[in-house]
C-alpha cells in the first residue's frame, strides 16, 4: 500500500476516535495536508481497521492451509444502490433525542418496540411495550409522535410480572398479540394486556429471540441450546375462537442461534436467482412463473405478507405493502461463517458466507440481521467491530461499516432508516452510531444513554429510532426540524 494511502487512513482513524491533538499534530507535519483535509468527505469510514483485518484473516488463513486457493466473491460494490432516493444526492441526517421514558423499570431494560394499536374509536394509539431484569412486561401508550414524546400512566406500572427476566420481544403484525422470551427459556404469548394466550416453546437455556412472521401465521424462537423452533397457528379442535400453535420444524445447530430474520424472496435481475412473486396472481400467471424457476405455495394459500423485518410492523417494505408475499427465514449462528437461508412453506434452503474471500475460517458471529427495505440486502451486526453488508442476489459481501464498538461479550443491534439511505448500529460505548448506506461513511453519533445499549427498533410510521439501555430508559431519537 503506498505511503500517502496509509497516512490519509491513520488520519482518518485518529478524528473518527477523537484523538483531536495527535490528528491536528499530524495534518500540520504531513507532507499531504490538504489531503488530509478532505479525508472524511472522499472515503469510507473505518478504513484503516478494514485493511488491519483483511491482513489478519489473510494470516490466520495461512496457518490453517498451506495453500490459498480462496477467491474474492465477485460483486462490484459500487452497484449498490438505494431504492426510492437520487443516489446521485448525498443525504444528511442530523438526529437529536425526541424524548426519555426512564420511569417503567427499576433494574435494566432488556427489549422494547413501538407499536399501533386499534383502539374502540377506530383510530390508533402508539404503544411501548418493553422487558427486563426486573421480570416486568409494560405495555403503554406513548402520545405526542414524532415530534414529542409523552408516556401516558400506564407506563409507569408493571403490565405482568413473570418467573425469569425477559430477554425479548416482538408484537403480531396485525393483532394486539405478544410473544415474549425469557432467561430460563420459556416462551409465552401474551393479549394486549399481558394475559397469557399460550405456552410456546420451553429451551433449555435462554431463549435469545422470538419473533411472528410477517402475516402472523408463524411465529419463532431462538435459544442458547442451538435450536431453532416455527411454530404454526392452526385452529382449535372445539372449533372456539381460542388459537392453538403447533410445532412446525426444528431446526439444530452446532452453536448458539443468535438471530434469525424474515425476509421478503424478491425478483432479482440475476435470471439464475432463484425468485417468486406474489401469490395473488393467478393461476395462469403461477403456471408460466413456475417455468422460470419460480415455485408459489398450492392454491395461492397465504404465506406470509404485510411488512418486514423482524415481524416489526412499523418497518414496512416499499415493494410489497399490503400484499401477500413469499418469505424466507434467515438464522445467525454463533461460531458460523454462514448464514442459514430456510422457505417458510417448504424444504429449499441454502447459506451465504459472511466471509469476504468466501473462505470458511470463522473470526466473528452473526449478533443481529435485519433486511433493507428494498429486500435485496441484508444489515449483519456481528462481535468484532464491524457491521456487513449482504447481498442476497450475489450471496456475498458487499460492504463493511466500520465505527462501532463491539466484542465477543457485546449484544449490538442494528436496523435501517425507512428508505434504506442510512444504516445504525449499537455500540459498546453507549452510542448509537448511523453511516451513510451508499458511501460507509459515519454522519452521526447518537449519544444520551449511560449505560448498555440493548435493543434498537426503526419505526418507518413516524420516522423516528427507538433505543433502550441498561441504564433503565428508553429514549426516542428524529431529525432535527431545526436543520
Amino acid at each position: 500500500m503506498e505511503r500517502e494511502k496509509i497516512e490519509l487512513y491513520v488520519y482518518q482513524y485518529l478524528v473518527e476516535k477523537g484523538y483531536s491533538l495527535a490528528a491536528m499534530a499530524m495534518r500540520e507535519q504531513s507532507g499531504i495536508a490538504e489531503s488530509l483535509r478532505t479525508v472524511e468527505d472522499d472515503i469510507a469510514s473505518g478504513m484503516l481497521l478494514h485493511e488491519l483485518d483483511e491482513l489478519d484473516h489473510f494470516r490466520q488463513m495461512e496457518k490453517g492451509s498451506n495453500s490459498m486457493t480462496q477467491k474474492k466473491a465477485k460483486f462490484d460494490a459500487t452497484d449498490f444502490t438505494v431504492e426510492g432516493v437520487d443516489n446521485n444526492v448525498t443525504p444528511s441526517h442530523p438526529m437529536v433525542e425526541y424524548g426519555c421514558i426512564n420511569d417503567r423499570h427499576s433494574k435494566n431494560i432488556i427489549c422494547c418496540q413501538l407499536c399501533s394499536n386499534d383502539n374502540s374509536s377506530g383510530g390508533e394509539d402508539d404503544v411501548i411495550v418493553s422487558g427486563g431484569a426486573d421480570r416486568v412486561l409494560v405495555i403503554g401508550k406513548v402520545a405526542g409522535l414524532p415530534d414529542t414524546v409523552v408516556p401516558s400512566s400506564l407506563g409507569s406500572s408493571p403490565t405482568a410480572e413473570f418467573k425469569a427476566p425477559i430477554l425479548c420481544i416482538d408484537k403480531h403484525p396485525t393483532l394486539m398479540r405478544f410473544i415474549i422470551g425469557l432467561m430460563d427459556g420459556s416462551t409465552f404469548v401474551l393479549d394486549g394486556s399481558g394475559g397469557i394466550v399460550c405456552e410456546g416453546p420451553k429451551h433449555s437455556k435462554y431463549a435469545v429471540r422470538v419473533g411472528w412472521s410477517p402475516c402472523g401465521k408463524y411465529f419463532c424462537t431462538a435459544s442458547y441450546d442451538k435450536t431453532l423452533e416455527v411454530w404454526e397457528e392452526g385452529s382449535c379442535s372445539d372449533g372456539e375462537s381460542d388459537v392453538l400453535y403447533t410445532r412446525k420444524r426444528v431446526f439444530k445447530y452446532e452453536g448458539s442461534v443468535e438471530c434469525f430474520e424474515f425476509a421478503p424472496v424478491v425478483q432479482f435481475n440475476d435470471s439464475t436467482t432463484i425468485v417468486a412473486t406474489t401469490s395473488t396472481q393467478s393461476e395462469e400467471e403461477d403456471n408460466s412463473t413456475k417455468q422460470d424457476g419460480v415455485s408459489n405455495p398450492k392454491e395461492n394459500k397465504r404465506v406470509c405478507g404485510n411488512g418486514e423485518g423482524n415481524s416489526q410492523d412499523e418497518q414496512h417494505s416499499t415493494m410489497s405493502s399490503g400484499d401477500d408475499g413469499v418469505w424466507e427465514l434467515i438464522v445467525g449462528v454463533r461460531g458460523d461463517c454462514c448464514l442459514h437461508c430456510y422457505e417458510i412453506e417448504g424444504v429449499g434452503e441454502y447459506r451465504i458466507n459472511m466471509n469476504e474471500l468466501g473462505d470458511d475460517f470463522v473470526s466473528f458471529s452473526p449478533r443481529d440481521i435485519r433486511v433493507s427495505p428494498s429486500g435485496k440486502y441484508l444489515l449483519v451486526a456481528t462481535d468484532k467491530d464491524r457491521v456487513l453488508l449482504i447481498s442476497r442476489a450475489a450471496k456475498c459481501l458487499v460492504k463493511v461499516f466500520y465505527g462501532a464498538t463491539n466484542d465477543e461479550y457485546s449484544n449490538p443491534r442494528c436496523c435501517w432508516d425507512k428508505d434504506g439511505v442510512f444504516v445504525f448500529s449499537t455500540s459498546q460505548t453507549n452510542e448509537v452510531v448511523v453511516w451513510e448506506a451508499k458511501t460507509q461513511r459515519v454522519v452521526a453519533k447518537l449519544q444520551g444513554h449511560t449505560a448498555s445499549i440493548r435493543d434498537m427498533q426503526y419505526s418507518a410510521k413516524h420516522n423516528v429510532l427507538i433505543t433502550a439501555s441498561f441504564d433503565k430508559t428508553i429514549r426516542i431519537w428524529g431529525a432535527d426540524v431545526a436543520m
